[in-house]
């Protein structure tokens, strides 16, 4: 018993950290870089602004993270 509890302490910890690493990842912005240069300081606003008010606010993370895989599954590429 003492076995299953602790093994299910260390699985819950592990993802409790592994969420703030995913969130760590996220605001960390790799896409700013590919806009032109006169426009990252406006990118990096909307980014900013996405990450607040919809991962943090209106829609939980995990919500919008399923919405996306699903409406990139839906769209077709064209290349």
């Amino acid at each position: 018993m003492r076995l299953v509890l602790a093994a299910c302490l260390v699985l819950f910890s592990s993802t409790a950290f592994a969420e703030d690493a995913v969130r760590e990842v996220k605001t960390a912005n790799p896409f700013i870089l590919l806009h032109p240069e006169s426009q990252q300081a406006a990118a990096a606003a909307y980014y900013e602004a996405v990450e607040k008010n919809v991962f943090n606010g209106a829609i939980p993370l995990k919500h919008a993270q399923l919405a996306a895989i699903s409406a990139s599954v839906a769209m077709k590429c064209v290349y």
